[in-house]
Order: structure tokens, then C-alpha cells, then sequence
């Protein structure tokens, strides 16, 4: 994301949507300096491990969590996916 932000210039962004899946949590790990740059970040989880992570890590780094979607189960299997979407306290 750092190379994508310098290519392109990108000083901030509104809303980033991450359904990579499963590879959520390197993309957030990897791109923590740039997140107070981002306004709202929506992401997409496949299991309850990955969805506890998220909301962990980015409530550290000043996300409120202010809605959950839960829509459907992982193609036949008895997992329930959906999206988490949060909000940075310190947008300016």
C-alpha cells in the first residue's frame, strides 16, 4: 500500500476495503504507519479468528467499530463470513 500511496501521490484516504482473503491482517501489520491517513476502513472476514484480530488491532490504532454486516456462509461450509467496518477517531 506504502508504494500505491507514493506513486500516486495519495495524502489520505477516505474508505479502504480489504477482502484479501485471509491476508487482512499482513496488509494492516505492514501498512500501520499509513493508518492514520485512512478515514474508514471496511473489511471482510472469514472466520472468527481473523474477525477478533482486525477489531483488535485496529481498535489500537484509534478505529471505532461502528457497524457489522454478517452475510452468509463460506461457500457450503458451516463458517459465517462478513464485513466489519470502523472509523478513525483522529480524522481530521
Amino acid at each position: 500500500m506504502e508504494e500505491l500511496c507514493k506513486g500516486y501521490n495519495i495524502k489520505s484516504i477516505d474508505i479502504l476495503k480489504l477482502d484479501i482473503q485471509g491476508m487482512e491482517m499482513e496488509v494492516l501489520k505492514s501498512s500501520e504507519y499509513l493508518l492514520n491517513r485512512i478515514h474508514k476502513i471496511i473489511v471482510e472476514w472469514h472466520s472468527e479468528k481473523l474477525k477478533n484480530e482486525v477489531i483488535k488491532f485496529l481498535k489500537k490504532h484509534r478505529f471505532d467499530l461502528v457497524f457489522e454486516h454478517r452475510f452468509g456462509f463460506l461457500f457450503g461450509e458451516n463458517r459465517i463470513l462478513g464485513d466489519l467496518y470502523f472509523i478513525n477517531r483522529n480524522w481530521v
